[in-house]
């Protein structure tokens, strides 16, 4: 049990544990705005029965601890798995550990700014002619696939695992309406439309198909938020906080609200939208926007925390039911510190304001509970399974309207047995039985990270002859959930995120082909932008990475009219990747290795080509020759045979020619051959004529010339040409005689 505590504050209390009053320690408190009256302190909930599965697991298994590892051996398991199961993919280890860090930075910083916040992915749909409900849920290995379960009664259930749609970007949110009226939308496109039930009665498979009315894409800025207005408009929320107003059935936008005054840096999220007034909440500030007025006004602004040490931010936004009782907009908000409720007519202060003592947590949601007074709100966190109720209900006692708020309790969790706490989306609260003599059932639906979707019944009074629900999955579910079991190696960028470029995506789908032609035709064409080439005919390339994609697409699709939707999709992925990932400059090519060449003795010795060299000076069509070359030429008679020449050092060393051997491998290290030097006294120098060299023909059999050559007779050759005409050191006589050194004498 609780007891109530009055604090110093005016208008405040702090709800404690009984041991505070001198038994034991402090064990958390509750904080509120209290009009000078008591909270409420009974149950808002109760347990009908105990939790089932309503939709088998379609993801994919995690890895134990795969978010611990870091950053650094997250890269060097990422080349390992390249060179083992894709060895064709050469990514430099440098260009993949930059992505890969990059991709941290920038998933952590997108997690503080709110880009990551996903909505609730699942809807219960209800039928006006039936009793019948579908119950619409995303997942799939990469949570882009979305799925329908039917509840033919509260006790039956009709699970299959096909999608009925499919697209190329993660899910993150699902907004249903009435007459089976879904809406679903990715970051940067939304589609609008119904479920139509086939005709045609099949025995696995999903029994109701998509029917698409709209499809919306994103211009300048990504899709934050999306709602129902009627059955026939849409309001759709960007991160620049600009509401637009879709018709669906001429499909245009009927109205445009921006906000002009907020800052560049804070983006917006969140929005809702009611009885012409269109809410919308960015991460510091909460604006409501009169649709019969120009301008929108402020309604609160958050304040810095002494707990975190940073300004706290909006998580979520709700409409309340109290403002029928009391004809007061009242709306309730959830942020890092707390959850309030707060009148617009008198804004920028609380009604009511629990401090929820959840830490710094950007994924809090806060979602309603059906069904008339008391008004019950669940808080729920996407890093755990704990849920906390919030109430408030109008005293009808007393002539005065007055507001009574709940104590915040503890209800149980739909998937409280998972070993992994963490859901992808928040629960949703749905009533599931409307019988008059029962009172109304509600179901609290949660889904696992695999996609496993759960269900608790649940009541505003007790309620103990609940009976138990019995699911049906056809075989494609029970396969769905096989293949969910396997414990696969998530690849080497790690598990699913909501990131501005899914490098996983890109990783499998990606063509290596496509992006080894882009890079040979741009370093060809000695370019420096990738879509310039690919794309000639197109302009205006956005600004921002998360849109580029969806550019290209559009660009392609233009281009290429009547292609097939996959093969476009295909080519769009390549060059984003070529773009993105791939460097805008030429690379350099690497410096070559030296190695320990070995000739084998079996092949002639390649040689580098080299240009013709000339005789003439100064020519400028080819290299010119050195003066020791021109001097060996010379001295070679003109038109002799090449075979007929035998060369002879000046060191009277005779040439011998290597023996062909025995192809047989050779050892890793050979002996080194010992120099021979010759025995015989080196000639004198004689001077060289300083006239220059004449040839001439002689008829008779062989050319000669006037001065010998190196290719004739030792015996015959009076003098060779020595680089060092003078004995001595630096080739000069000594003109001193050393002097002589001292003889020590040994010993004393």
């Amino acid at each position: 049990m609780s007891s109530l505590l009055y604090t110093e504050e005016a208008g405040a209390a702090a709800l404690v544990s009984d041991s505070t009053q001198g038994r034991g320690g402090d064990t958390g408190q509750f904080r509120w705005n209290l009009a000078r009256r008591d909270a409420v302190r009974r149950p808002l909930l109760f347990e009908c029965s105990s939790t089932f599965q309503l939709f088998p697991e379609s993801g994919q298994q995690k890895v134990l601890g795969s978010n611990s590892i870091p950053i650094h051996d997250r890269a060097a398991h990422a080349v390992s798995f390249l060179r083992r199961y894709h060895p064709g993919i050469h990514v430099p280890s440098q260009v993949l550990s930059s992505v890969m860090l990059d991709d941290e930075q920038t998933q952590i910083r997108n997690e503080d700014d709110g880009s990551d916040l996903v909505q609730s992915t699942m809807a219960l749909l209800e039928s006006p002619s039936t009793s019948s409900k579908l119950l619409v849920c995303v997942g799939g290995v990469h949570r882009c696939e979305l799925f329908v379960s039917k509840l033919e009664t509260p006790c039956i259930v009709h699970a299959s695992g096909k999608a009925i749609f499919e697209t190329q970007s993660p899910i993150v949110q699902v907004v249903g309406l009435s007459g089976f009226r879904v809406m679903f939308r990715t970051r940067a496109k939304t589609w609008v439309g119904h479920l139509r039930e086939s005709k045609r009665i099949a025995t696995e498979g999903p029994r109701y198909k998509f029917v698409e009315q709209m499809c919306i894409s994103a211009s300048k800025a990504l899709h934050a938020d999306a709602s129902w207005i009627d059955s026939k408009s849409v309001c759709m929320t960007d991160t620049r906080g600009t509401t637009r107003i879709w018709d669906v059935a001429r499909q245009r936008c009927a109205r445009t609200l921006p906000i002009n005054d907020s800052l560049d840096s804070d983006k917006f999220w969140t929005s809702n939208t009611s009885q012409n007034v269109v809410r919308v909440a960015s991460c510091y500030t909460l604006y409501s926007h009169d649709m019969r007025t120009p301008r929108p006004n402020i309604i609160t602004q958050t304040s810095h925390s002494g707990q975190t040490l940073c300004r706290a931010k909006i998580t979520s936004l709700l409409d309340s039911r109290i403002q029928v009782k009391l004809h007061t907009p009242l709306l309730a908000l959830s942020t890092t510190e707390a959850v309030q409720y707060y009148d617009q007519r008198f804004p920028k202060i609380p009604v009511f304001h629990w401090s929820h003592r959840r830490g710094y947590d950007r994924t809090l949601n806060l979602c309603s509970v059906p069904g008339e007074q008391p008004e019950i709100c669940v808080l729920s966190s996407r890093h755990n399974r704990l849920l906390i109720t919030y109430g408030a209900e109008t005293d009808t006692n007393t002539s005065a309207n007055i507001v009574q708020p709940y104590v915040p309790r503890a209800i149980s969790s739909a998937a409280e047995n998972q070993w992994n706490p963490e859901s992808p989306t928040p629960p949703i609260f749905a009533q599931i039985t409307t019988a008059s003599d029962t009172p109304d059932v509600l179901g609290c639906f949660e889904q696992t990270m695999l996609g496993a979707v759960w269900m608790r019944p649940m009541c505003r009074t007790e309620l103990h002859d609940w009976p138990l629900v019995q699911p049906e999955w056809d075989a494609s579910a029970y396969r769905k959930a096989y293949r969910a079991c396997a414990n696969e190696d998530p690849g080497p960028f790690g598990d699913t995120e909501m990131t501005p470029v899914d490098y996983r995506s890109l990783y499998r789908d990606g063509n290596n082909a496509a992006i080894g032609r882009i890079l040979a035709h741009v370093q060809k064409q000695d370019a420096h932008d990738y879509l310039a080439i690919a794309l000639p005919w197109s302009d205006n390339v956005p600004q921002d990475k998360r849109l580029l994609w969806q550019w290209i697409l559009g660009q392609l699709a233009e281009a290429n009219p009547g292609a097939d939707q996959k093969t476009i999709a295909q080519q769009a992925i390549d060059l984003l990747l070529a773009s993105t990932v791939m460097p805008n400059v030429t690379p350099v090519q690497d410096e070559a290795q030296n190695s320990n060449w070995r000739w084998d003795r079996k092949e002639a010795p390649s040689c580098p080509e080299l240009p013709t060299p000339s005789l003439i000076r100064n020519s400028t069509r080819s290299e010119q020759l050195p003066d020791t070359t021109r001097i060996l030429l010379a001295e070679w008679p003109v038109g002799s045979d090449p075979n007929s020449y035998q060369y002879e050092n000046p060191y009277r060393e005779t040439f011998e020619p290597v023996e062909n051997v025995s192809r047989r491998p050779f050892p890793s290290s050979q002996p080194i051959k010992e120099v021979v030097r010759s025995s015989k006294k080196r000639p004198k120098v004689h001077n060289l004529p300083s006239q220059p060299i004449s040839h001439r023909e002689s008829p008779s059999s062989s050319q000669t010339s006037d001065h010998p050559s190196s290719s004739q007779n030792l015996d015959n050759v009076p003098a060779i040409a020595q680089t060092q005409t003078e004995p001595g050191r630096f080739g000069t006589r000594s003109s001193f005689q050393p002097a002589k050194r001292k003889k020590r004498t040994s010993g004393f």
